[in-house]
């Protein structure tokens, strides 16, 4: 797995100064409506990129775990424990993170392959697009590659995941239930953030 060719590996901030400001903003709204617009947004959002910054990290010891079963495994775990965090932190702010939104419109388009015009014009099938509509496709994707890693064999047929996972008309009507804002959630998620 190579990052770099589709999404940048080193970051412009410290992960455990971000995750501290979501702490500072929880400490500082603790008394307001768990539904009150702007500051549920940010907190949603901080704590979605100090997770995606905690997967990103996650994906490239699983990536070094080559070779190790055990390793692989636990790494695995770690990345999809992540992703699982993302999704309840999403669940709590869908009409922004959701990706439910033209959907259906977009069915059978392109929704998770972006153009990377730095790496020769090739396709990236990893759009990186942080929505909660969008996450079973990572996990999916994820899982698969940690049993390669983990058993060996062949390699994973991403495309035929992806193709299948898109042709399921369950995930084009699928809608989660919304979260209220939770500290304790929030919490949870910072704690996977700063393990990682």
């Amino acid at each position: 797995m190579r990052h770099a060719l589709f999404q940048p590996t080193a970051l412009a901030y410290s992960p455990a100064e971000l995750t501290a400001c979501v702490r500072a903003l929880l400490d500082a709204n603790a008394n307001a409506n768990a539904d009150a617009g702007a500051w549920v947004f940010d907190v949603v959002d901080w704590t979605r990129q100090a997770l995606a910054d905690a997967a990103l990290l996650a994906s490239e010891r699983l990536d070094g775990a080559r070779g190790d079963a055990a390793a692989a495994e636990s790494a695995g775990r770690a990345l999809l424990a992540l992703i699982d965090a993302m999704g309840e932190v999403l669940r709590m702010d869908v009409a922004h993170f959701g990706g439910f939104e033209g959907m259906d419109a977009a069915r059978r388009r392109l929704v998770t392959v972006w153009w990377d015009s730095d790496n020769d014009g090739a396709l990236n099938a990893y759009a990186s697009r942080q929505w909660l509509s969008l996450l079973p496709l990572y996990a999916s994707r994820w899982r698969a590659f940690v049993r390669y890693l983990a058993e060996g064999g062949q390699a994973p047929a991403f495309d035929a995941i992806e193709r299948a996972f898109v042709s399921d008309d369950a995930w084009w009507s699928a809608r989660p239930q919304p979260l209220r804002l939770s500290r304790a959630r929030v919490m949870r998620a910072l704690a996977l953030a700063d393990a990682t």
